[in-house]
């Protein structure tokens, strides 16, 4: 699984917007406010959008993958080695049996069943990153200490699970009132329950989480062996939404299969990462981070 490099400039490059800033309002002949003096108080942030030379993006950093590398992605679940990991796969295998009654998935799909499906998988798939990183960032307040790394990649990692909805939204905007309360419930849910997971044993919430995305790179498997089967024929042709283009740097011609092989390999990374920090020391600093 081949990433570029050049996915993480957006990091850089706002590093030194940043810097370029804080240089503004200490050095008054450079400043884009002449009658400033040093010492002086003014809007910095007016100044963050328009540093000369700096490209924003509203994205975090994230994986572009080749898509010749990723077309025969498999990722095989790892066996539970103790009890915590126990619980956590039994726990994703329970939920992963309410939500298949619930998404009404089975074998006679459709292109509007699996919408359902990824729709609410990703609503819902969005909120350990964001949990897990607000807890992080209060520990951290809280004990006045770093958090090592482990924030940013989780709030990527929330980013991207929400981006994956942004490109699904395009192909049915309109979810309905029903819909849209399941949703907001299971969000509660998972939010509460992962919040007080996470205070009780931020292991168990890691491993739950790399058994989930197990799950999803089957149902994105799955859904691509079905529409190369052309058994969702209005996506044989469909080019991918313009959002998904931008995010991922797809070409201008690029497909619905295309975003959604995507999808699955940023799943697969999603599984692999949160294995490795379900073994790593929550002290310690995130390993994917040099």
């Amino acid at each position: 699984m081949a990433l570029r490099r050049a996915a993480v400039a957006p990091a850089a490059t706002s590093a030194r917007a940043a810097l370029s800033v804080t240089a503004a309002t200490h050095a008054p002949e450079s400043s884009p406010h002449p009658s400033t003096h040093r010492g002086s108080t003014f809007d910095v942030s007016s100044l963050h959008w328009s540093v000369e030379g700096a490209k924003q993006s509203e994205f975090q950093p994230h994986p572009v993958f080749d898509p010749k590398a990723i077309e025969d992605l498999t990722i095989e679940e790892r066996p539970p080695k103790d009890m915590v990991e126990r619980m956590a796969k039994g726990t994703v295998t329970l939920a992963r049996s309410g939500f298949d009654l619930v998404s009404g998935y089975g074998k006679d799909m459709n292109r509007d069943k699996w919408l359902t499906r990824f729709i609410f998988l990703e609503t819902v798939a969005g909120v350990p990153g964001m949990v897990g990183a607000m807890t992080r960032h209060l520990r951290s307040l809280a004990a006045m200490r770093r958090d090592r790394g482990w924030i940013p990649a989780l709030l990527a990692e929330a980013e991207n699970e929400r981006m994956h909805l942004m490109t699904f939204i395009n192909e049915r905007p309109d979810n309905g009132l029903v819909f849209r309360a399941m949703v907001m419930g299971a969000q509660a849910v998972a939010w509460n329950l992962y919040f007080l997971g996470y205070l009780i044993s931020p292991r168990f919430c890691h491993s739950f989480v790399g058994y989930l995305e197990t799950e999803a790179v089957s149902t994105y498997t799955k859904a691509i062996a079905s529409l190369d089967a052309g058994e969702i024929p209005e996506w044989t042709d469909k080019s991918a939404p313009a959002i998904a283009i931008k995010y991922w740097g797809l070409p201008k011609d690029a497909t619905f299969r295309d975003m959604l092989l995507q999808v699955r390999a940023d799943e697969a990374v999603h599984c692999r990462v949160n294995q490795k920090l379900s073994e790593t020391d929550q002290t310690a600093q995130n390993p994917f981070i040099h």
